[in-house]
């Protein structure tokens, strides 16, 4: 049993940008909880609570922002298999830089939630049809057509980015493994045109920030981040670079990040 307790919490990521500081909080929170109450949990145990407490509040989110908070570095996160994959964190003279477009969100009032809807309802029709599948990302390409044939617009869309992002994260696990920025970027950039046209997530103010960076000499590639309706983009840039970034982005001042460990007790 665990005794009441105060908490007090504080943090630098800031919340409605698309950085996942819901799950960053929850995350620490289960972890410091459990510490308490002397329990041992896996990390999968530590997102499956976090994860389970998001929905809850109504929003219903995977546990790839859970697990990366709980493991921290770069990695690959299958859903499906529950498989993470460390991946190289030096990523020589570049940096990912996080400008914020100012427009604020919370995931559970956003797009998001009727994306999730949409996507069951593509899955069940398709599985009724016969489609042999657990999960829209488990579709081949190769079945890509014939399936979408069988969907109603905007379901098809949805569809198509999600086995195009299933795709475009086994070549950027490749990317990053050998060092190639530039094949990086423009998977971003793929990525993000995505985001923005097929799963129709983004936001004008952030299409915009993409746009810009895009354009400043030394940036590989730049794209929304989280769940869409605002929020930041994501940059991948030259370290050298990073003062013609600021000056392209005006008062917007990009934040370089640190690529940090996972969630751990201090003291």
């Amino acid at each position: 049993s665990l005794p009441g307790v105060a908490f007090s919490y504080r943090g630098t990521i800031p919340p409605g940008v698309g950085l996942a500081s819901s799950a960053a909080l929850l995350v620490a929170l289960v972890t410091a909880i459990a510490r308490l109450a002397e329990v041992t949990l896996t990390r999968f145990e530590v997102a499956t609570i976090a994860q389970q407490a998001e929905h809850r509040l109504g929003a219903p989110v995977g546990m790839l922002d859970q697990i990366a908070s709980v493991t921290g570095g770069l990695l690959r996160f299958s859903n499906r298999s529950e498989r993470v994959r460390g991946l190289p964190s030096h990523l020589g003279d570049t940096v990912f830089a996080v400008i914020d477009s100012g427009i604020r969100h919370a995931l559970s009032a956003s797009r998001y939630p009727a994306r999730v809807a949409e996507c069951h309802e593509a899955l069940d029709i398709l599985q009724r049809a016969g489609c042999g599948i657990g999960n829209l990302a488990s579709l081949p390409a190769t079945e890509l057509e014939p399936a979408l044939a069988l969907l109603p617009a905007p379901l098809d869309r949805r569809v198509r980015h999600i086995v195009g992002e299933v795709e475009r994260v086994r070549l950027a696990e490749t990317a990053i493994e050998a060092g190639d920025s530039v094949a990086l970027g423009r998977l971003m950039d793929t990525s993000g045109h995505s985001s923005a046209t097929l799963y129709e997530i983004s936001h004008p103010a952030v299409e915009t920030i993409v746009e810009t960076a895009r354009a400043v000499p030394g940036v590989y590639g730049a794209r929304m981040m989280g769940g869409g309706d605002g929020g930041a983009a994501l940059v991948l840039v030259e370290r050298n670079a990073m003062p013609a970034l600021q000056r392209a982005m005006g008062d917007r001042a990009p934040i370089v990040c640190r690529i940090a460990q996972g969630s751990t007790i201090i003291g």
